[in-house]
């Protein structure tokens, strides 16, 4: 269903002044549907710390699971 000439002028008025009023958020609307950079993106430290320790601990473990028993 297509708008009316009347309803896009309206719409076109209400865009206008809400960039006039708030440009910070007709900013941030207008980023919804742009291209996301392509790449790789670096995971956070937040999500690295984790799995880094985890590692270890892996690492740990199987050092000291190898070791032979000592029998006294």
């Amino acid at each position: 269903m297509a708008l009316t000439a009347d309803e896009i002028r309206t719409l076109n008025e209400i865009a206008r002044g809400t960039a006039e009023e708030d440009p910070e958020f007709v900013r941030h609307l207008t980023s919804f549907g742009a291209p996301r950079p392509s790449g790789r993106v670096l995971p956070s430290r937040r999500t690295i710390v984790p799995w880094v320790m985890a590692g270890v601990l892996l690492a740990v473990g199987v050092v000291v699971a190898s070791r032979p028993v000592r029998r006294l």
